[in-house]
């Protein structure tokens, strides 16, 4: 992502203290890993300030922080909101500098954050907020990047959904225009006739050292080696799909079709493409697949994707799935398995059966409504869990009643899907569904 940089202010009040503001920034977010295009002065004049936005045009600049350096005229804000409408801007107030340092207000930023703030909305220029001083915001601005970077990765994003949702899985849809105008993202379509088709045409080398890369990921492996072949297969196919069409994620219909045209599950498969980064939902869930993907760029590692099955005498709620999460979120590596799908009437593979890991967790999922989407999300804790099952699972201690969490889920029609993200993303979260104009329900 490219990151604008510009500082504004009127030179009567201490433009050095925000110019070294501005340079402060600079360093900060360069240092975070992304590319600034910054001014190196704090621009006073409407002269200055269009040719600085024509700049940040010019070199593509996906995003703006804006800093009211000192105090700024309205016709000198008024002047930049008509340039940037096309750009995400983050507006930036400062307190001023310690009580007796200087005799008079040094840099009088609030005033012009509040002006800036008011043409803004006035101007239709969209825009998020802070105000203070490094390092005290640090974490904030940090979000903000996150949000703004995650906002740009969507848009250049193609997600794939393979055969469609499961029968009767109807939160599973999503309509593909009102889906592209919220979120950038384009939906394509494919069939699981043409995956199982694609699997049927690798040679048996490429094949063979797939097999080994897949068991080798397993403490152990309860297949025979017709169903580690196909799990080989799936995996080939899905990476080759990724490369040749530049799809970033996946929604497959995992049953029945694949099983009666390929006799197999694919669920492990799909926890393993997780761990590389290749996000896919099972059941041809497109929410859901979105909200993995998002939670997968917010937290930076795998996520899980589960029924909320059960409420048990802990006072704890279950999340659990057939075996499609990935092996890096077990408990424990080694007591990891590959194995039969344990829910469908015919004995197939392949099926990961483990215990996930302990920690904090973000419990969450989109929904498509009339009017746009809902995110729902809450926070808990993944704790021991009270008994042993195939596939996989997590006990969650939610923050709050497991009543007000239930009649949450029901009164806004969340339906069953899930998913769990290690950490506390709250924050970057809420920046982001902001930006995307998406409602956000927080429990």
């Amino acid at each position: 992502m490219k990151v604008g940089l510009i500082s504004i202010g009127y030179g009567n009040f201490e433009c050095g203290i925000a110019g070294e503001r501005m340079e402060e920034t600079d360093a900060f977010i360069t240092q975070h890993g992304y590319e600034v295009t910054s001014f190196h002065k704090v621009l006073t004049d409407k002269s200055e300030i269009k040719n600085a936005v024509s700049k940040l045009e010019n070199e593509h600049a996906d995003c703006l922080i804006l800093q009211c350096g000192t105090f700024c005229g309205g016709e000198e804000i008024l002047a930049l909101a008509a340039k940037i409408q096309r750009l995400p801007v983050v507006l930036w107030g400062f307190p001023e500098p310690e009580a007796g340092k200087y005799e008079k207000i040094a840099v009088n930023s609030m005033t012009a954050f509040l002006m800036a703030s008011g043409i803004f909305q006035k101007m239709g220029v969209r825009f998020e907020i802070m105000f203070g001083c490094l390092p005290n915001v640090s974490s904030l601005l940090l979000n903000h990047l996150k949000a703004l970077n995650v906002c740009l990765i969507l848009k250049q994003s193609k997600f794939m959904t393979i055969g469609g949702r499961a029968p009767g899985f109807y939160f599973s849809s999503a309509d593909e225009l009102k889906f592209q105008k919220t979120f950038g993202t384009q939906i394509c379509r494919s069939s699981v006739e043409d995956l199982v088709k694609r699997c049927k045409s690798w040679d048996s080398q490429k094949t063979l050292e797939a097999a080994e890369k897949i068991v080798n990921r397993y403490g152990s492996c309860r297949l025979d080696r017709q169903q580690i072949d196909k799990a080989a297969r799936i995996y080939l196919s899905l990476k080759e799909i990724k490369k040749e069409t530049g799809t970033g994620a996946f929604a497959v219909r995992c049953w029945p079709e694949m099983q009666d045209f390929y006799d197999f599950a694919p669920c492990a498969v799909l926890g393993m493409l997780g761990d590389e980064g290749i996000i896919c939902s099972c059941e041809g869930d497109i929410p859901g697949l979105m909200t993995m993907y998002i939670g997968h760029l917010l937290s930076g590692s795998s996520v899980f994707f589960a029924d909320l099955v059960n409420y048990n005498e802990n006072g704890n709620l279950k999340f659990w799935h057939c075996g499609c999460a990935p092996v890096s979120l077990a408990e424990d590596p080694e007591k990891t398995q590959i194995s039969i799908q344990p829910t469908l009437a015919r004995e197939v593979g392949a099926a990961s059966s483990f215990g996930l890991k302990h920690g904090d967790v973000t419990v969450c999922q989109l929904k498509e409504t009339d009017r746009g989407y809902l995110f729902w999300r809450a926070a808990g804790t993944s704790e021991e869990k009270d008994r042993m099952v195939s596939g996989n699972q997590m006990d969650v201690r939610m923050k709050g009643s497991w009543e007000n969490i239930l009649n949450s889920l029901v009164c806004h029609g969340i339906g069953q899907h899930f998913t769990l993200v290690y950490g506390d993303i709250k924050e970057e979260l809420n920046i982001l569904l902001r930006w995307l104009s998406v409602d956000c329900v927080n429990v």
